[in-house]
């Protein structure tokens, strides 16, 4: 979803390491639910494995700012980005399979607020790369993908509403994502105060 030049060869590299370590949390997810229906455990799980992968994406920019050395790993946002956006499509797949999820009754807000965070997550994975770059101007680029804290309070409110509403059956599992998605505003807010921080510092050294 972001800026990041890699050679081909690093990139199906890189998204090959994505890919298993997302089937390796989706794995994790079912086996949890081991006595759900497979179906709505799948579901489930390719949605829960899809905000891993969101949150991630949201939180190696502000903790490479507060922590150096994981600016290395910043790169790698564009291979979880567009993984997230697989894996959310494939959730969207998964739970209309036996009925069409918007016209059950009472869920069409939480499920309208899925269906335009799963199309923005499309539209941004489908211009992560360099050629979509240089054809908008990094600016303007960067300015689409801004578009990705839309996806993230969006999802935030849908994950919200299927935990504690929808499927009251999951035990600690709601306060997990509780704490995935609140970390994203804290450490963003960490960051910039940081960021002022070190700019306070450099105006009075100055």
């Amino acid at each position: 979803m972001f800026l990041a030049r890699v050679s081909m060869k690093n990139a199906i590299l890189r998204h090959g390491v994505v890919a298993f370590l997302s089937s390796l949390i989706v794995l994790l997810f079912l086996l949890l639910r081991l006595d759900f229906p497979l179906s709505s455990n799948l579901s489930r799980a390719l949605a829960e494995a899809s905000f891993v992968l969101l949150v991630a994406t949201m939180l190696l920019g502000p903790l490479g700012r507060l922590y150096p050395p994981l600016m290395k790993w910043i790169t790698w946002r564009r291979e979880t980005g567009i993984w997230f956006a697989v894996f959310a499509l494939l959730h969207f797949v998964a739970s209309n399979l036996n009925g069409f999820e918007l016209l059950r009754q009472g869920r069409e807000v939480p499920m309208i607020l899925g269906y335009i965070a799963l199309a923005w997550g499309i539209l941004l994975a489908t211009i992560s790369s360099d050629k979509a770059i240089a054809y908008f101007g990094s600016r303007q680029w960067k300015w689409l993908q801004t578009m990705a804290y839309v996806i993230f309070y969006t999802v935030s409110i849908h994950v919200a509403f299927n935990m504690f509403w929808a499927y009251q059956d999951q035990k600690w599992l709601p306060y997990f994502f509780i704490i995935l998605a609140v970390s994203v505003p804290t450490f963003q807010l960490l960051a910039f105060i940081d960021e002022v921080g070190k700019y306070r510092k450099k105006q009075k050294a100055g």
